[in-house]
């Protein structure tokens, strides 16, 4: 039986990292993961997403061009590019990853797991009789996966699908409706309208981006909705189902820059087409024409491409309407994978109150020997967080006593403008017991923003009215990912808005926005 300290089942973000952590220690360590390295993070959730990102977003500004003295012309999206973009990224971080695994000598073998007593792990590989292992401490990194409607727990994509379906598609749909306005689901729903579809976005909340400020979802909403993107606030769906899509109603792909809509009316063949704008957000002409019914086809055009299935979906919504859609992507949260992993026999619990496993702050299980890293505990699911815990998972199990910060995991949505925090929200602070005080600064008064032309936005800090302590902030606005870290410094060393205020930033630079905040909060 092989004996290894560690044994890291999942080779996501908090997986990998694990592993890489451990070995660097010197520690023997075993890398278990029944798919392809890098897990959903890689293939199928930050990489290839952020990578559909960048795309949407240079698109974005070459539309704009002229704003900077340079003319171009025939600018258009191709979905079949851009996924072609992303493959190639995805292999150069794979095989990035991969080099890095094999420097540091981590075995790593594609096969399930399952725990057994006594620090004992079955390991199922294709082709080979399962065998054990021993490990004297062990890492759940095995992540989530798509949230499930009823009744489209087996869903493919074709008409109803999971983010899973909709992150490699060639071509984008002529419309999709989106159930969910999370971060998932906004960032998703931004690509496909600069490529070129119809988009609404269902959210059952009061605003979009629950999870952050409602600040930040009430800004969103507004560019969505000036960019002529549906947004449906405080609608739940309460039906959902698949039909043949009936004679005389289909989509057109090809009307236009940005395709539409045709529906047909009385036997006299009058058309009305209802389009979905163009690829750049504005909007298109509505009008009404005779033709032969018998003439017209759905699909094709250079941009979105109806579903070809012959299927639509219909959605029954809490406000009594009915909606009609291509295409339904549901992203309505994700589930920790905790099944099949032998948690009963090993003594592991899960937390009933998130469904994932229960952890400490060193990342330990109710089994000691065992811990949880990212999604599959479900405390904060991001892959830096993930990453963070992994770090604290790994010191602790080879006998560190670092916990894990939660307060200060910062919050990215990757649309146009970012939107980023970190720390307490207004809300948080005032549950917490402080008195606060916050303050703001446009990024139109930032040099540098008017400089790049990105002047949507703001910087929003937090601070205790009583010690001057930041307790969190917010940022909306140009490369607010990047931004952010700068506020998430602050916090993690305790520093007061004074502090910040102080500290002399370069000129010009974006950053100002930050400083200029801190200088109003100053005491």
């Amino acid at each position: 039986m092989k004996q290894y300290d560690i044994a890291v089942i999942g080779c996501g973000a908090g997986g990998a990292a694990a592993a890489l952590l451990a070995a660097d220690r010197n520690a023997r360590v075993l890398l278990l993961d029944k798919g392809p390295r890098g897990g959903n993070w890689l293939h199928e959730g930050c990489v290839p997403v952020k990578t559909l990102m960048a795309c949407q977003k240079m698109y974005r500004h070459l539309q704009h061009a002229q704003d900077y003295g340079i003319h171009l012309s025939h600018i258009r999206p191709s979905m079949a590019e851009w996924l072609s973009r992303q493959r190639a990224v995805i292999s150069k971080v794979s095989e990035d990853l991969t080099r890095k695994l094999e420097a540091r000598r981590v075995e790593t073998v594609r096969a399930s797991a399952r725990l057994l007593a006594n620090g004992r792990v079955l390991v199922s590989e294709e082709g080979r009789q399962p065998w054990e292992a021993i490990a004297r401490k062990v890492i759940l990194a095995t992540g989530a996966r798509p949230a499930t409607m009823p009744g489209f727990e087996q869903a493919d994509g074709t008409v109803v699908g999971y983010s899973h379906h909709f992150v490699h598609l060639t071509q984008a749909p002529a419309e999709l409706t989106i159930v969910g306005g999370g971060y998932i689901g906004c960032e998703l729903g931004e690509i496909f309208h600069a490529a070129g579809t119809r988009v609404t976005i269902i959210e059952s909340q009061q605003e979009l981006l629950p999870q952050m400020d409602p600040e930040a979802g009430a800004f969103l909403r507004a560019k969505f909705e000036s960019e002529n993107m549906q947004v449906l606030n405080n609608t739940r769906v309460v039906g959902l189902e698949t039909e043949a899509v009936p004679v005389g109603t289909g989509v057109l792909a090809g009307a236009g820059a940005g395709g539409g809509t045709l529906t047909v009316s009385g036997g006299g063949g009058q058309v009305h087409f209802t389009p979905s704008g163009s690829g750049t957000g504005l909007a298109g002409q509505t009008g009404t024409a005779s033709v032969d019914p018998a003439g017209w086809a759905a699909g094709g055009g250079n941009g979105a491409e109806s579903a070809g299935s012959g299927m639509r979906a219909v959605l029954q919504l809490s406000n009594g309407k009915v909606l009609y859609s291509d295409r339904v992507l549901l992203a309505v949260g994700r589930r920790p994978n905790v099944d099949h992993l032998g948690l009963d026999e090993a003594g592991i619990e899960l937390d009933e109150a998130n469904g994932g496993v229960r952890v400490n702050d060193f990342l330990q299980t109710s089994n000691p020997d065992v811990y949880a890293v990212g999604d599959i505990n479900a405390r904060a699911p991001l892959a830096h967080s993930a990453s963070a815990q992994a770090v604290v998972a790994v010191d602790h199990a080879l006998g560190g006593s670092r916990p894990m910060m939660w307060d200060n995991i910062p919050f990215c949505v990757y649309t146009v403008p970012e939107i980023a925090s970190v720390g307490f929200s207004e809300a948080a602070a005032r549950a917490r017991g402080h008195e606060i005080v916050t303050s703001r600064c446009s990024f139109r008064s930032v040099g540098k923003a008017v400089a790049l032309g990105e002047l949507e936005g703001f910087v929003k800090l937090i601070a205790d009215a009583q010690t001057n302590k930041l307790l969190g902030g917010m940022i909306v606005g140009h490369e607010a990912s990047e931004l952010i870290a700068q506020v998430g410094l602050a916090l993690q060393f305790r520093a007061t808005a004074r502090d910040v205020a102080d500290t002399i930033f370069a000129h010009p630079s974006l950053s100002e926005a930050i400083q200029e905040a801190a200088r109003t909060l100053a005491v």
